[in-house]
């Protein structure tokens, strides 16, 4: 299904990935893409192309590095691709499938002004969207999170800054997600 490219906003759940701490971010935004495409019946967007990109590259100087950094689509990609393909799980593979469908159906195979922007905007934005989501469904959330004075066993802000410290409560706190 060839198509132009477009940056697609809004397609992740709103629940990124908790329940495994061996996901990542990227593997969450990839997995949801897929099934995306998937349910609409089409190529993977652009967004899922860049973080496969990143995820598959080995270097700076490869195909698969210039498509995660600017979205052209070079010459030795295909090979790169392939290269170890049976060496992959059975996760990688199916990335490395849908990447190769993308490349082949993209028409504009160059640079995509503002490529890895529109990325980083559409996280943005997913993120934003999954903290509403979540204070909806429990709107004290905040006041849990922030409420307690964490142990010293977790560290203080100035140690782990604001980021830090509150992925460490997240993680002390276990069953109880945020």
């Amino acid at each position: 299904m060839p198509r132009g490219v477009t940056f697609e906003y809004g397609y992740l759940s709103p629940r990124p990935p908790q329940d495994d701490p061996s996901d990542s971010w990227d593997e969450w935004v990839i997995e949801e893409g897929i099934r995306a495409a998937l349910r609409e019946g089409r190529s993977i967007d652009d967004r899922t192309a860049h973080y496969i990109a990143a995820q598959l590259h080995e270097g700076q100087d490869t195909d698969l590095c210039s498509l995660s950094s600017t979205g052209h689509v070079g010459p030795g990609i295909d090979a790169e691709l392939v290269q170890g393909y049976h060496l992959q799980t059975d996760q990688v593979r199916k990335w490395i499938r849908w990447l190769g469908g993308y490349c082949a159906f993209r028409q504009d195979l160059g640079s995509v002004p503002n490529w890895t922007e529109s990325t980083a905007a559409q996280d943005r934005a997913d993120s934003v969207a999954i903290r509403e989501a979540e204070r909806e469904r429990d709107p004290d959330w905040l006041d849990l999170l922030f409420g307690e004075q964490p142990g010293d066993e977790v560290g203080s802000v100035d140690e782990l800054g604001w980021y830090g410290l509150v992925r460490a409560i997240v993680k002390t706190c276990g069953s109880r997600s945020f």
